[in-house]
């Protein structure tokens, strides 16, 4: 029971975004933590403590922990150490499940994936002109969104379209691990991924496809040059697509300006900081609240030591799952798993998704399921 309602959780968790809806967070994420706790006592009693804690995981844990301790706002550092507390535990979690309920759980992404699409599909087909039509009547509306309607950029349910293009650049690969509705289901993905005109998402699920490619181990030329030509024409047009406005401020060049500005600034605080950062929840720029380059900011905060093990756990994760990776039969799922990984941190290279519990969470267990799957029991 339990197990099935912390699967159904974790599906359902993509649909509340914490910047838009703080106390709803709030509620999900202790609900979340509640329904872990107990199933990592339940898991303890029966199954005992080996291995359920990997070294690079535990010391990721440690440097939040001591650079949560040394923040100036600790109020802050503790809200956001509790979300990786979370994040740990779904990764603990994922890394413990038997194969029958890691498909259970990678089903319910892929569909809460579909349904989020079709939303963003909606927003962008009906949902504009409903809204402008709100606004049009005196309701205000914040600048970033503006630029959104202008632009019909869909971003349903997230805060951004970046934001859920990374999500779905994400997701797409686990759309491959089941044959049956694989062909509408890539659809929909991809063009919900296509309307939030997402440079960045698309570069991300790029890697992520070439990924897949390659520790499939059945690469054809003629395919992958099919699948290059595919990307290159999406990203030309989407590039025009966002270049024939007449904002300045709305146009690709203009965003990569803004991101190499935020990179410097991140720089400068890091000198400052370099060993220990300046906290979890603690990093703040002029102009804005995410250095768009998540490594980066994990370096800001939790310092040098932090950023080296989160990478230790990535390569410890990846390395784990490549070992079963060996042979000519490799497993549909565990390719797409690492693959999805591959996409997330790619897309974390120009954004802020891992500090958004809302897909944090999906590459959490997306993780786990990387270094543990697949299992027999």
């Amino acid at each position: 029971m339990i197990l099935t309602v912390i699967i159904f959780l974790i599906g359902l968790r993509p649909f509340i975004a914490s910047l838009a809806f703080p106390y709803e967070h709030l509620f999900f994420s202790i609900l979340l933590f509640s329904f872990l706790a107990c199933w990592l006592i339940r898991h303890i009693k029966t199954s005992g403590t080996a291995g359920l804690l990997p070294l690079p995981l535990a010391c990721w844990l440690f440097c939040l922990i001591v650079t949560s301790a040394l923040a100036g706002d600790r109020a802050a550092s503790l809200e956001s150490l509790f979300q990786y507390v979370i994040g740990a535990m779904l990764f603990v979690f994922a890394f413990s499940l038997p194969r029958v309920q890691a498909h259970k759980t990678v089903s319910m992404l892929v569909w809460a994936a579909v349904l989020i699409s079709g939303m963003a599909v909606y927003q962008y087909l009906f949902g504009f002109r409903h809204l402008g039509a709100y606004i049009a009547q005196g309701h205000k509306a914040s600048s970033f969104a503006m630029d959104y309607i202008r632009q019909r950029r869909a971003f349903l349910p997230f805060v951004t379209p970046n934001i859920l293009g990374g999500y779905l650049a994400m997701l797409l690969p686990l759309a491959f691990t089941h044959s049956r509705g694989f062909f509408w289901r890539t659809i929909i993905i991809f063009a919900a991924l296509i309307l939030t005109r997402s440079l960045g998402a698309l570069s991300a699920l790029s890697v992520a496809l070439l990924v897949y490619r390659l520790v499939r181990g059945k690469i054809k030329p003629s395919r992958l040059f099919l699948v290059a030509a595919i990307m290159l024409v999406a990203a030309a047009a989407i590039f025009i697509w966002r270049s024939t406005g007449t904002q300045e401020h709305l146009t690709p060049s203009y965003s990569a300006s803004k991101r190499v500005y935020y990179w410097k600034e991140t720089l400068e605080i890091i000198k400052r900081s370099p060993l220990t950062g300046v906290g979890p929840g603690n990093f703040n720029l002029r102009y804005s609240r995410y250095a768009h380059n998540s490594f980066l900011q994990i370096w800001a905060e939790t310092g040098l030591a932090g950023l080296l093990s989160l990478f230790w756990l990535i390569f410890w994760s990846l390395r784990k799952g490549g070992e079963k990776l060996r042979g000519p039969q490799r497993d549909r799922l565990l390719c797409a798993l690492i693959a999805s990984g591959a996409a997330f941190l790619t897309d974390n290279c120009f954004s802020f998704g891992f500090f958004l519990p809302e897909v944090s969470a999906v590459w959490w267990v997306v993780l786990g399921l990387s270094a543990a799957y697949p299992k027999n029991t």
